[in-house]
């Protein structure tokens, strides 16, 4: 929403300053925090590096080779399963800094990754099911995804609706008030 529109106004500094709901908390701060557990798997990547580098390194790669190494039903599982924690994983970096920024683009950009995010695994599970099963019983497999999908769906909506209306994400990132 465009702030020439007037449904919004920013606040001066000690207007931010009085406001409480313009520091960092509230369910801000919870998904932070579930931000910072979906970085969990790097850390603990990263201390099993340090431990004994040339070891993590054979089973990342192991896994790598797995994953991506042929059109078996393991291989594709593997795959889809590392894509969507992936995109988990962009999502939470770019959430957490956005967030210690403070980043005016934050509710945007977050709440896009967010989607891709909710929405890689049903869509990798559709193809799944279509390719390896295919024909008809292909597209009667990936409709066993719809619940799921419409969950990541309506997850997105509502992460998105949150961050770029609601009150504190616009007090917090946006400094800014509705009329």
């Amino acid at each position: 929403m465009s702030q020439a529109g007037g449904r919004w106004r920013e606040l001066t500094a000690d207007e931010i300053a009085a406001e409480p709901e313009a520091r960092f908390g509230g369910v801000i701060a919870v998904i932070f925090f579930a931000a910072a557990f979906a970085l969990l798997p790097l850390v603990f990547l990263i201390v099993s590096a340090a431990k004994d580098g040339n070891g993590t390194t054979w089973v990342v790669l192991m896994m790598m080779r797995q994953a991506f190494g042929g059109p078996d039903m393991k291989s594709i599982y593997l795959a889809a399963s590392m894509v969507q924690m992936l995109t988990l994983m962009v999502w939470a970096a770019i959430f957490i800094v956005a967030t210690l920024l403070r980043a005016r683009w934050a509710p945007s950009v977050t709440a896009g990754v967010f989607a891709i995010a909710a929405l890689v695994g049903p869509v990798g599970q559709f193809a799944m099911a279509i390719v390896l099963i295919g024909g008809t019983g292909g597209l009667f497999g990936a409709a066993t995804q719809l619940p799921h999908t419409v969950l990541n769906l309506v997850a997105a909506v509502a992460f998105w609706a949150y961050v770029r209306e609601g009150r504190r994400p616009n007090l917090y990132y946006r400094r800014r008030v509705r009329v």
